[in-house]
């Protein structure tokens, strides 16, 4: 009898009736249950489109769903019972419970439709924008802009001759031979990053050329037939032609209206999502243990 009970294959078969018998209380008999029926309507699938798309765009999907070939309808309602059936039998074998991925899931989906709910009521008067583009003024500031070519000279060539020394003795050729800006590669040695910069703004050219050179390159004037330099770098030396520069602005609201707008009503969006949930909260009582007020961690000093 004892070698019996420790056989292995008894075990086996202990095991699957118990998942059996769990499973057969878990499950529902779909004739039994009236929400074992999946119902497929119009406005089912709206809200499908929309959760699936994160996006509350009523209008927009109710055009697309309108818009749907019968082989495009037929793909979605085989996707929406996809996903309510599985769903259903997931919360059915409480596989939800104590799911902390699936718990946060569920979050940001009320989430989601509360920012819906209140994106229909979000449209900002012209007032309403100009005051976001006041008080976010630095946001839209344009940076200065700089477009120039130049010629590198190492440190020290292996010969030992100075770099500074070469760049002074070439700064004069290529004024003198007239080099324009397209000859700046056939001059000087090979340097790190490019040779050509375009419409660059003052932290890009410190990446390349550090700080010091960046002030002084912005701190000359355009002219497209001049040579400069030598300036120094963090690598070498470098001859510089400035062909183009554009100084830093605050743009006017007309100028970037779209953009202000959009981020004026994003952000009262935020704003307004955030009061709707703080709604919610504002609905329960909050008890905190002593205990947890008591523990050696958090006591005050």
């Amino acid at each position: 009898m004892v070698r019996v009970l420790k056989d292995p294959l008894l075990h086996c078969l202990l095991i699957g009736m118990c998942l059996f018998l769990v499973y057969g209380a878990t499950s529902r008999k779909p004739q039994d249950d009236e929400r074992s029926t999946i119902g497929v309507d119009r406005e089912a699938l709206l809200g499908f489109l929309q959760f699936r798309s994160r996006a509350f765009e009523r209008e927009h999907f109710s055009t697309l769903l309108d818009g749907m070939g019968e082989g495009e309808l037929d793909e979605l309602i085989d996707e929406y019972v996809r996903e309510e059936a599985l769903y259903r039998e997931a919360t059915a074998l409480q596989l939800d419970e104590n799911d902390y991925v699936l718990r946060q899931r569920v979050i940001q989906k009320l989430e989601f439709a509360t920012r819906g709910f209140v994106s229909v009521q979000i449209p900002l008067s012209q007032a309403q924008v100009q005051r976001y583009f006041e008080e976010h003024a630095a946001t839209y500031y344009v940076e200065p802009q700089i477009t120039f070519t130049h010629v590198f000279f190492e440190e020290r060539q292996r010969d030992g001759s100075s770099g500074e020394a070469r760049a002074r003795r070439e700064l004069r050729t290529l004024n003198d031979a007239g080099i324009p800006f397209v000859g700046a590669p056939s001059h000087g040695d090979r340097f790190l990053y490019h040779v050509n910069y375009v419409a660059r703004t003052p932290d890009y050219v410190a990446s390349h050329f550090g700080s010091k050179m960046a002030q002084e390159l912005f701190a000359l004037e355009v002219n497209e037939e001049a040579w400069r330099g030598p300036l120094r770098s963090l690598h070498g030396y470098h001859l510089v032609m400035v062909t183009r520069q554009v100084a830093g602005q605050h743009p006017a609201l007309d100028e970037i209206a779209e953009r202000v707008t959009g981020d004026a009503e994003r952000a009262a969006l935020d704003s307004e999502t955030e009061a709707e949930i703080q709604k919610i909260i504002d609905t329960y009582q909050v008890e905190i243990a002593n205990s947890l007020r008591d523990s050696g961690e958090h006591k005050s000093p």
